[in-house]
């Protein structure tokens, strides 16, 4: 694996732009080199699910659009039989390849696609004012809050996103392909505020 300090962000001559489209009502900066991966199995195969939440350390949602983790690791579910495992680029390793031996004898599957997405955060008060004109997602805090993700469409874009905290905080991942356009027009929608 290339180590994060060597790589390069597809949003990495965009963060002054960023940078300048921020204020007190809406941040965005762009989380770079984030490690993801796509883990796939069974969550009604209890072995499997006590397998994965032992290697990782924590308990692994087992309901489409539930997150659990914290700052070293969260892990997004996002269908029935898929998950996302997200660390910083400086995080430790150790957790991955715990899974991976975890994994061996089992049906199930891990994959390295951490070039694949970039990661946007938007927070503020008025970042779900940004994000609705986007998305046609329930976004109210009793329908969708902390601890919740979804995929959806934004911007003609494929979308993942996860709410973090109440602020409201959320992360924003978009196929590296799609990361400008998307910065771009996240850069647009937030320019009343």
């Amino acid at each position: 694996m290339v180590e994060a300090s060597r790589r390069l962000s597809p949003l990495a001559g965009m963060a002054e732009a960023l940078r300048h489209a921020s204020s007190p009502s809406v941040q965005l900066v762009e989380q770079p080199c984030l490690g993801q991966f796509a883990l796939r199995g069974d969550p009604s195969n209890g072995d499997f699910v006590e397998a994965v939440s032992g290697a990782l350390g924590l308990a692994v949602p087992v309901s489409v659009g539930e997150v659990a983790g914290g700052a070293d690791l969260t892990v997004l579910m996002l269908g029935p039989d898929e998950w996302l495992l997200v660390r910083p680029a400086d995080a430790d390793a150790e957790p991955i390849f715990r899974l991976r031996t975890a994994l061996a004898r089992r049906h199930a599957s891990l994959i390295d696609l951490s070039s694949g997405r970039s990661a946007i955060t938007l927070s503020g008060p008025k970042a779900r004012a940004v994000l609705q004109k986007g998305v046609t997602l329930d976004l109210h805090p009793r329908a969708f809050g902390p601890g919740r993700c979804a995929q959806t469409l934004m911007a003609r874009t494929p979308v993942l996103l996860e709410q973090i905290d109440e602020t409201p905080t959320y992360r924003l991942f978009v196929r590296s392909s799609f990361a400008r356009h998307f910065a771009l027009w996240l850069i647009e929608a937030a320019r009343e505020y």
